[in-house]
């Protein structure tokens, strides 16, 4: 196509009249215009067709598009239809795991199904062995009956001997009667003489009567008791009780003997009379009197002094048991025999300007509180145990010699505060009042109204020291030993073992430590070495170790801890046996209070909970469970357990188990109708440190259960004194020597 429009017809041909033509000019804009539109439409065609290219493209983008979503869809159908197989799969294993849970648990109960017929095994085996013995012990007891029916056979004899005497004595007097309607003197005294005599043969006559009836009784009870045990052997050693039998009762090994049962001596008798005249019956503690082969009472007799026997507190009655550790805000007082004087300056001394709450027992009249605090009034209980019983909520008791008619009444009234382990506050103590209590007893109280009682364990320790003297001196049991001393009669206190069994010799030196500090006087020492790794001398060094008597035995390492201990008890010679631990601290008076709480309690079994660790890393003494102490209860640890050897080989021992050999003797005697008791907490630590535990728990289980911590090896504030630190291992005693 040409770049200019061609010539429209018509125009002149001259170019010099058309370039002048008006006609020329419009048709060339025109053809222009025409032109430009021409090549516009190719412009918009063009456009047009990538246009259409375009929607094409959109098209086909939007078909993609579709598909995209349709498989989006599908694929999120699958998505789904996988995650219900996943629940499916995730349902089945849950039940898959509760059916192995279930399976695991019954595992666990077929092991200890098969533990609990291990010890019934071991028992029935030891039972074979009890059978003997109680068949010997019957045998042995129809000997004693046969030896008392001949004693009683001597005694009708002598009773008839005298009876004859009494009749020739009365037809004597009768016949001086007769001969002189007014005798002269030495008729007279003869006279008298001879009713005295007659008067003492009376009363022998009357003493051998009761004894015979006693015999009888004894003999009696002992041909039942043998039968009896003799039967429940037969049926324990043969399996006629059945799954839910039990072996027989333990029978009390704190037994009493009457001391009236022993043949008549005057001044004997004058003092089982003053006990008869006591609140008590006349009896002792069984082994309390050192007697000859007959059963009579060693060494000369004399009279003793009666008003300290007229003190003694009865400790199966008044005793520690129930001691509350956390107390009301509260003090008391007890009104006895004397009066109420709001002004006395003994009682405001004693309060010392505590305006806390007063309880006031015993008023007659209405009484205000010294210091101008609150005061309530109550009626005296009925019986010293009640009243105990009501004081243990008081911090503390607070007694002046105004409350009391004479210092005896006082004197009755602070024995049996202090026995019960409560903190009293006694002011104005009189030599007289002074020498009834005994100098230990005295010497704390005087410390009770310096301390500050508001701190619950320095309140705690100072309870258990007053209950300790007071146990030791005004008791029952105590006063009867120190009256039969100055009678001239033998007493003798409960000899104990301490049996202990390790395995580790570096700990050694620092077991036996703990046993020369034991404060108790009769004290015999059994050390078992469980194992093959002791030096061939070990025996010696623990002899020039140890302060008291000292018997070692060895255990193979093929036995068990039990069988272990069961050699050890094999040696033991002594009435009583507690366990101590290679490891552990105990303080100085530790067998002591367990022979108390064995006494007071009647248990079968007595021994502390370990309320205080030390732990060696981080070097940290806590204290646990404070609750519980001074109550019935199987919480107690396995270093500290305490048991008459009698009862002890009753139950056959110690059970051959290689661990938890503790809880198994607690459960045995539990079993076997017998009770467990825990004394107070203080004066024992576990001592956790490296491995090597027998109660293999982590430390975290002592720190996660702390109420209390102190830093460093702190042992006084478990009421242990000063102890050495423990050996260090690799000494003399590490290794085979």
């Amino acid at each position: 196509m040409s770049s200019s429009a061609p010539d429209p017809p018509g125009l002149p041909d001259d170019p010099s009249v058309r370039e002048h033509d008006p006609r020329r000019a419009g048709l060339l804009a025109v053809s222009q215009a025409l032109a430009s539109a021409e090549a516009r439409l190719i412009e918009l065609e063009t456009t047009l067709r990538e246009t259409q290219v375009a929607l094409e493209l959109v098209q086909a983008d939007r078909d993609r598009r579709a598909l995209l979503v349709i498989g989006a869809a599908a694929r999120e159908a699958a998505l789904q239809h996988g995650l219900d197989d996943l629940l499916a799969a995730r349902s089945h294993a849950d039940r898959l795991c509760a059916a192995e849970h279930e399976r695991l648990r019954q595992l666990s109960e077929l092991a200890e199904h098969q533990a609990v017929m291990q010890i019934e095994l071991a028992e029935l085996r030891s039972g074979a062995v009890e059978l003997e013995g109680l068949r010997a012990q019957l045998s042995t007891t129809e000997d004693r009956i046969a030896a008392a029916l001949q004693e009683r056979t001597a005694a009708d004899a002598r009773s008839a001997a005298l009876h004859g005497e009494l009749v020739a004595a009365q037809q004597q007097i009768t016949c001086l009667q007769l001969e002189a309607a007014e005798p002269d003197h030495a008729a007279a005294v003869r006279i008298r003489e001879l009713q005295d005599s007659v008067e003492r043969h009376r009363q022998t006559l009357t003493k051998l009567e009761a004894r015979v009836e006693r015999l009888t009784r004894t003999a009696a009870r002992d041909v039942e008791a043998a039968r009896q045990m003799t039967a429940e052997g037969e049926r324990h050693h043969t399996g006629t009780n059945g799954p839910g039998r039990t072996w027989p009762r333990l029978v009390p090994r704190i037994g009493t003997a009457d001391l009236a049962a022993w043949p008549p001596a005057p001044s004997v008798v004058e003092l089982v009379e003053l006990r008869e005249g006591a609140d008590r019956d006349p009896q002792f503690v069984d082994g309390m009197l050192d007697c000859d082969g007959a059963g009579r009472p060693a060494g000369s007799v004399r009279m003793v002094d009666p008003e300290p026997l007229r003190l003694a507190v009865d400790e199966l009655e008044i005793n520690p048991s129930g001691f509350l550790l956390e107390t009301k805000e509260r003090l008391a007082v007890v009104v006895g025999t004397g009066s109420w004087d709001t002004g006395d300056r003994h009682l405001q001394a004693a309060l010392s300007g505590r305006d806390e709450l007063l309880i006031a027992y015993g008023a007659t009249r209405q009484v205000a509180h010294p210091a101008g605090g609150e005061l309530r009034q109550r009626t005296l209980p009925a019986s010293p145990r009640d009243l105990v019983d009501a004081l243990r909520e008081a911090r503390a008791v607070i007694d002046v010699p105004a409350l009391h008619g004479n210092d005896a009444d006082r004197a009755r009234h602070i024995a049996t505060l202090c026995c019960a382990g409560i903190p009293t506050i006694a002011a104005a103590l009189s030599p007289r009042l002074r020498s009834l209590l005994g100098t230990p007893v005295c010497v704390i109280l005087d410390e009770v109204a310096a301390a500050d009682l508001a701190d619950r364990a320095a309140r705690e320790l100072l309870s258990i020291r007053l209950r300790r003297a007071a146990l030791a001196t005004l008791s029952s049991t105590a006063r009867w030993r120190a009256g039969l001393d100055d009678a001239g009669l033998t007493t003798v206190a409960d000899d104990v073992t301490v049996l202990l069994a390790t395995n580790r010799a570096e700990w050694i030196e620092h077991a036996i430590g703990q046993v020369n500090a034991q404060s108790h006087p009769l004290l015999e020492l059994v050390v078992v070495l469980h194992g093959d790794d002791f030096g061939s001398n070990i025996e010696s060094v623990v002899r020039d170790l140890a302060h008291v008597p000292v018997i070692t035995v060895r255990a193979p390492a093929t036995r068990t801890l039990g069988d272990a201990l069961n050699i050890g008890l094999a040696a033991a010679g002594g009435r009583i046996v507690t366990k101590f631990d290679d490891d552990d601290f105990y303080d100085t008076d530790h067998v002591g209070d367990l022979l108390q709480a064995l006494r007071y309690s009647q248990a079968t079994l007595t021994g502390k909970h370990a309320e205080f660790v030390y732990i060696q890393e981080p070097d940290l003494l806590v204290r646990r469970s404070e609750r519980g102490s001074e109550s019935a209860s199987r919480a107690v640890s396995g270093g500290t357990l305490t048991i008459d050897r009698e009862d002890l080989l009753s139950l056959g021992g110690f059970r051959p188990l290689p661990r938890q050999v503790d809880q198994a003797l607690i459960a045995s005697v539990l079993a076997h109708g017998g009770s467990v008791y825990r004394g107070h907490g203080c004066g024992y630590v576990l001592h956790r440190h490296g491995s090597g535990h027998t109660w293999d728990v982590p430390t975290e289980y002592f720190l996660r259960k702390a109420t209390a911590r102190w830093e460093g090896r702190r042992l006084e504030a478990a009421g242990i004194q000063a102890s050495p630190p423990p050996a260090d291992p690799g000494g003399q005693l590490n290794g085979r020597g």
